[in-house]
Protein backbone atom coordinates (compact mmCIF):
# COMPACT_ATOMS: atom_id res chain seq x y z
CA UNK A 1 0.00 0.00 0.00
CA UNK A 2 1.92 3.33 -1.32
CA UNK A 3 0.81 6.48 0.39
CA UNK A 4 1.65 9.50 -0.15
CA UNK A 5 4.53 10.71 2.02
CA UNK A 6 2.17 13.19 3.58
CA UNK A 7 -0.45 10.95 4.73
CA UNK A 8 0.07 7.91 7.40
CA UNK A 9 -1.92 5.16 6.04
CA UNK A 10 -4.44 3.14 8.90
CA UNK A 11 -5.51 0.02 6.71
CA UNK A 12 -8.54 -1.80 8.51
CA UNK A 13 -8.88 -5.43 6.91
CA UNK A 14 -12.20 -7.13 6.97
CA UNK A 15 -13.97 -9.76 4.60
CA UNK A 16 -16.91 -7.82 5.30
CA UNK A 17 -15.73 -4.11 4.24
CA UNK A 18 -19.10 -2.65 4.72
CA UNK A 19 -18.98 -4.06 8.56
CA UNK A 20 -15.89 -1.82 9.28
CA UNK A 21 -17.90 1.68 9.06
CA UNK A 22 -17.61 2.19 12.88
CA UNK A 23 -13.86 1.43 12.87
CA UNK A 24 -13.63 4.59 10.01
CA UNK A 25 -15.36 6.73 12.31
CA UNK A 26 -13.80 6.06 15.08
CA UNK A 27 -10.37 5.95 13.98
CA UNK A 28 -11.33 9.36 11.61
CA UNK A 29 -11.07 11.00 15.65
CA UNK A 30 -7.64 10.36 16.40
CA UNK A 31 -5.32 13.38 17.20
CA UNK A 32 -2.96 13.78 14.39
CA UNK A 33 0.25 15.63 16.51
CA UNK A 34 2.78 17.19 14.46
CA UNK A 35 4.58 14.47 13.39
CA UNK A 36 1.02 12.62 12.22
CA UNK A 37 -0.29 15.63 10.02
CA UNK A 38 -3.19 13.27 8.50
CA UNK A 39 -4.19 9.72 8.64
CA UNK A 40 -5.76 7.82 5.53
CA UNK A 41 -7.79 5.08 6.40
CA UNK A 42 -8.31 2.63 3.89
CA UNK A 43 -11.08 -0.76 4.04
CA UNK A 44 -9.68 -3.78 2.23
CA UNK A 45 -11.05 -7.38 2.07
CA UNK A 46 -7.55 -9.31 3.19
CA UNK A 47 -6.68 -10.34 0.08
CA UNK A 48 -6.68 -7.21 -1.69
CA UNK A 49 -4.92 -5.94 1.10
CA UNK A 50 -1.95 -8.57 0.89
CA UNK A 51 -1.43 -7.11 -2.51
CA UNK A 52 -1.30 -3.49 -1.57
CA UNK A 53 1.15 -4.00 1.47
CA UNK A 54 4.65 -3.79 0.41
CA UNK A 55 8.11 -3.04 1.97
CA UNK A 56 7.63 0.56 1.09
CA UNK A 57 4.51 1.48 2.57
CA UNK A 58 3.77 3.95 4.72
CA UNK A 59 1.42 2.50 6.73
CA UNK A 60 1.21 3.24 10.73
CA UNK A 61 -1.38 0.65 11.90
CA UNK A 62 -3.01 -2.42 10.78
CA UNK A 63 -6.77 -3.04 11.63
CA UNK A 64 -8.21 -6.49 11.19
CA UNK A 65 -11.50 -7.20 11.64
CA UNK A 66 -12.39 -10.72 13.12
CA UNK A 67 -15.99 -10.21 13.31
CA UNK A 68 -17.46 -12.46 14.87
CA UNK A 69 -15.41 -15.34 13.88
CA UNK A 70 -12.49 -16.79 16.78
CA UNK A 71 -8.84 -15.19 16.15
CA UNK A 72 -7.96 -19.12 16.56
CA UNK A 73 -9.77 -19.85 13.04
CA UNK A 74 -8.20 -21.56 10.55
CA UNK A 75 -9.17 -18.87 8.34
CA UNK A 76 -8.53 -15.61 10.18
CA UNK A 77 -5.29 -16.81 11.85
CA UNK A 78 -3.93 -17.84 8.13
CA UNK A 79 -4.81 -14.04 7.18
CA UNK A 80 -3.40 -12.05 9.71
CA UNK A 81 0.08 -14.63 9.71
CA UNK A 82 0.27 -13.63 6.02
CA UNK A 83 -0.24 -9.55 7.01
CA UNK A 84 2.29 -10.29 9.85
CA UNK A 85 4.80 -11.70 7.44
CA UNK A 86 4.21 -8.64 4.82
CA UNK A 87 3.92 -5.84 7.48
CA UNK A 88 5.94 -7.29 10.66
CA UNK A 89 7.08 -3.79 12.06
CA UNK A 90 3.89 -2.37 11.52
CA UNK A 91 0.97 -2.50 14.56
CA UNK A 92 -1.46 -4.58 14.78
CA UNK A 93 -4.78 -4.64 16.38
CA UNK A 94 -7.35 -7.10 16.30
CA UNK A 95 -11.13 -5.88 16.39
CA UNK A 96 -13.12 -8.97 17.36
CA UNK A 97 -17.04 -9.51 18.65
CA UNK A 98 -15.84 -12.16 21.42
CA UNK A 99 -14.69 -11.16 24.23
CA UNK A 100 -12.88 -13.91 26.22
CA UNK A 101 -9.40 -14.69 27.66
CA UNK A 102 -8.50 -17.13 24.74
CA UNK A 103 -8.73 -14.22 22.39
CA UNK A 104 -6.17 -12.42 24.29
CA UNK A 105 -3.85 -15.00 23.79
CA UNK A 106 -4.62 -15.61 20.33
CA UNK A 107 -4.23 -12.02 19.67
CA UNK A 108 -0.42 -12.39 21.24
CA UNK A 109 -0.09 -15.25 19.79
CA UNK A 110 -0.33 -13.53 16.41
CA UNK A 111 1.98 -10.62 17.55
CA UNK A 112 -0.67 -8.04 17.95
CA UNK A 113 -0.15 -4.76 20.11
CA UNK A 114 -3.79 -4.88 20.99
CA UNK A 115 -6.98 -6.03 21.27
CA UNK A 116 -10.43 -4.24 20.91
CA UNK A 117 -13.75 -5.88 21.59
CA UNK A 118 -17.06 -4.84 19.24
CA UNK A 119 -18.90 -3.98 22.78
CA UNK A 120 -16.15 -1.34 23.64
CA UNK A 121 -17.33 2.22 24.70
CA UNK A 122 -16.43 4.61 21.94
CA UNK A 123 -14.25 6.93 23.91
CA UNK A 124 -12.06 3.68 25.11
CA UNK A 125 -11.52 2.47 21.91
CA UNK A 126 -10.09 5.71 20.50
CA UNK A 127 -7.89 5.59 23.97
CA UNK A 128 -6.53 2.17 22.88
CA UNK A 129 -6.22 2.78 18.99
CA UNK A 130 -4.10 6.13 20.21
CA UNK A 131 -2.09 4.36 23.07
CA UNK A 132 -0.82 1.89 20.06
CA UNK A 133 -0.14 3.97 17.90
CA UNK A 134 2.10 5.51 20.14
CA UNK A 135 4.03 2.60 20.73
CA UNK A 136 1.79 0.93 23.40
CA UNK A 137 -0.24 -1.75 23.34
CA UNK A 138 -3.91 -2.61 24.83
CA UNK A 139 -5.52 -5.69 25.98
CA UNK A 140 -8.54 -5.09 28.29
CA UNK A 141 -8.93 -5.71 31.68
CA UNK A 142 -12.36 -7.10 31.58
CA UNK A 143 -10.89 -9.83 28.89
CA UNK A 144 -8.66 -11.11 31.55
CA UNK A 145 -9.30 -14.12 34.01
CA UNK A 146 -10.55 -12.91 37.29
CA UNK A 147 -9.43 -13.83 40.17
CA UNK A 148 -10.90 -16.73 42.78
CA UNK A 149 -13.29 -15.33 45.59
CA UNK A 150 -10.76 -16.82 47.39
CA UNK A 151 -7.73 -15.21 46.64
CA UNK A 152 -9.63 -11.80 46.98
CA UNK A 153 -10.57 -12.84 50.43
CA UNK A 154 -6.75 -13.83 51.58
CA UNK A 155 -4.47 -12.08 49.27
CA UNK A 156 -0.97 -13.82 49.33
CA UNK A 157 1.86 -12.56 51.77
CA UNK A 158 5.26 -12.53 50.82
CA UNK A 159 6.52 -13.00 54.24
CA UNK A 160 6.00 -15.69 57.07
CA UNK A 161 4.91 -13.51 60.22
CA UNK A 162 6.28 -16.26 62.32
CA UNK A 163 9.51 -15.49 61.07
CA UNK A 164 9.47 -11.85 61.97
Amino acid sequence: MTVPSAELGILIVDTLPLRSLGLTSILGRLDHSAARSKFRLTVHTPDQAERLIDADANCEMLVYNAGSGSIADSDNMQRIKVLRALAPDVPLVIFSERESREEIISALNVGAQGIVNAGTDEELALQAFSLILNGGSYFPSAMRPKRSCAAQRHPAVDSNPALS
